[in-house]
């Protein structure tokens, strides 16, 4: 009898320790530390090597490690695994980050059929999860099918309802989707938005180089001092049969934007830095939008033409270009942000709260 109480004991011990490591597992993920998140899982999984929540955890361990085969290792274990479970419907939201994990894995070993056919399978279980749809977007980005990946990571934006606005991987592939499509309006307003979230990314001078040659405009000089402004048939607008706008129509806007190149005398003239003679095309970019919002609609218009008007309203686009030039590494920008911290922490707070239409 003291021997059976004994093992009870011990084993209701065990149970509290692999609970309490697998709490710790996951704080240390969403501050990613994700080795200190990897030692703890695995102490876990000493200690009860089928817990599914360790398992599970791990997965997301070693995704943010960029360990993907690892990943992908841990993720085919733990299906084959459970394989009974999942084939009776149990364990879903359990596996829920398996698949994520799995999909954004095959993704970034450029096995991108595999991620689609895994992310198809699990937007049945999970048909309103962000990340998968972002996968399947990135997928189908990466493998040269960009026209397909829109609609994906439109959803992954829309569905996006734990942090409404930090959306900062979609942002920038609809950018450089957008860009390499010559849709210069959508492709500013999504990566400008990436860059003021990750102004210190790898992929901020990247992101950067698409804006400023876009904002520069669609023009060249002449001979003789005057400016070719080259406008493309798009640029020219359509309507529908009930004469109103497409969507995410941005004809006008766009016209104004191949134009910029005329500001270049302007800006030299008045002895604008970069991030001044950014802000100054900014301004009347946003104002473009702003004159046009109430006949606008479509995704692009909803969500980042609503943000642009509201922060011209607000009066924050000299912030807002000194951040995007930190993406540079501008030396103006920095001593400009390190001397208006009160402004940069304004302008934080309100898009922290923006209120995002989708």
């Amino acid at each position: 009898m003291l021997f059976l109480f004994v093992i009870i004991v011990t084993f209701a011990q065990d149970a509290s320790r692999v609970s309490l490591l697998i709490k710790q597992g996951r704080a240390l993920n969403d501050s990613n530390r994700f080795k200190a998140a990897g030692i703890k899982f695995d102490s876990a999984l000493a200690i009860d090597q089928n817990n599914i929540d360790a398992l599970v955890g791990k997965t997301t361990s070693c995704m943010g490690l960029d360990e993907y085969y690892k990943t992908i290792d841990q993720c085919e274990f733990i299906f084959k695994k459970f394989k009974k479970q999942i084939k009776h419907g149990e364990l879903t939201a359990q596996l829920k980050e398996v698949y994520v994990n799995y999909a954004e894995a095959l993704n970034d070993i450029s096995k991108y059929d595999e991620g689609i056919e895994q992310c198809d399978k699990a937007l049945v279980l999970y048909p309103k999860d962000f990340r998968l749809y972002f996968a399947k977007g990135a997928c189908l980005s990466n493998n040269k099918k960009e026209d397909e990946a829109v609609p994906y990571l439109e959803k992954a934006i829309i569905y996006d309802t734990i942090l409404p606005g930090q959306t900062a991987p979609s942002d920038f592939t609809l950018g450089r989707i957008s860009y390499n499509h010559g849709k210069h309006v959508q492709s500013v307003m999504a990566l400008c938005k990436y860059v003021a979230e990750h102004p210190r990314s790898s992929k901020a001078k990247w992101a950067m180089e698409m804006i400023t040659e876009q904002m520069n405009g669609n023009s060249s000089k002449t001979k003789e001092g005057g400016t070719i402004v080259y406008i493309d048939k798009s640029m020219l607008g359509d309507t529908s049969k009930d004469g109103r706008p497409f969507a995410n129509d941005f004809h006008k806007t766009s016209m104004i934007l191949a134009t910029m190149g005329i500001m270049n005398g302007l800006d030299s003239m008045m002895g604008r830095n970069r991030p001044q003679a950014f802000m100054s095309r900014l301004r009347i970019f946003c104002s473009s939008l702003k004159d046009n919002r109430d006949s606008g609609s479509g995704f692009y218009w909803n969500y980042y033409g609503s943000y642009f008007v509201a922060m011209y309203n607000k009066d924050y686009l000299e912030t807002f270009s000194n951040i995007l030039f930190l993406g540079f590494h501008n030396k103006d920008a920095e001593k400009w942000v390190k001397e208006n911290d009160d402004k940069v922490t304004a302008f934080y707070k309100w898009d922290n709260s923006f209120t995002w239409k989708r």
